[in-house]
């Protein structure tokens, strides 16, 4: 008797949870939001030139840069910038490898929970899959040329991003614009820019750089 009690008071707990963390998102959203998913399907890669605004709240200004950028599916992600040379944001299953005016830093997703909460948005975001980045709110909003989804997060140490807005190309379905917002109100936008899809692309673009 004890012990189907305790099992009972242990599912209602996990199904308390559970419903804690669940999405909301309408069913007219979420329809478009699997379409997109859908259409991404057929993409296995993505090589692109990129733009890059970054907003410093505390110093209220912007930071221009651009690059080259190269992306495979399930998890490899690398951008490599022209401006400033020599800059580099790389992700190739769990290693994160950021270099930034020389300075070289290596981390794992797995050991850090801020670049974890990264990884899951950069892979989930590019491969179209909005329902996987966990968000607490997602809701879709049409323009002329995209469809907008904005998922919203809590604000918790587990979360890098208050907000990210992805702009898709209703024309193929792919990722256009990226839009990450910090909680201290800082946010950084990436724009694609002439981008090919299924190209083969050479290993050497994710792996860590020599010293």
């Amino acid at each position: 008797m004890m012990k189907n009690l305790y099992i009972t008071i242990m599912l209602v707990s996990c199904s308390s949870v559970a419903t804690g963390y669940a999405q909301k998102i309408s069913d007219s959203d979420k329809a478009l939001v699997e379409k997109i998913q859908q259409a991404n399907t057929k993409y296995t890669g993505i090589a692109s030139r990129f733009k890059q605004t970054k907003h410093i709240s505390v110093l209220g200004e912007d930071v221009l840069s651009e690059g080259h950028f190269y992306y495979k599916k399930p998890d490899k992600l690398s951008m490599q910038y022209d401006q400033p040379v020599g800059d580099l944001m790389l992700l190739n299953g769990e290693r994160f490898v950021m270099v930034n005016a020389g300075k070289r830093m290596v981390t794992s997703a797995k050991a850090n929970s801020k670049m974890r909460s990264m990884k899951n948005v950069l892979s989930n975001c590019l491969a179209g899959d909005v329902l996987q980045l966990n968000a607490d709110v997602i809701t879709c909003e049409d323009t002329k040329k995209y469809n907008v989804v904005i998922a919203k997060f809590a604000k918790s140490p587990k979360n890098i991003y208050t907000k990210v807005v992805l702009s898709f190309d209703k024309s193929d379905g792919s990722i256009s614009i990226l839009r990450t917002e910090e909680k201290d109100g800082s946010y950084t936008v990436y724009e694609l820019v002439g981008k090919e899809f299924n190209t083969a692309m050479d290993d050497t673009h994710f792996q860590t750089p020599n010293k």
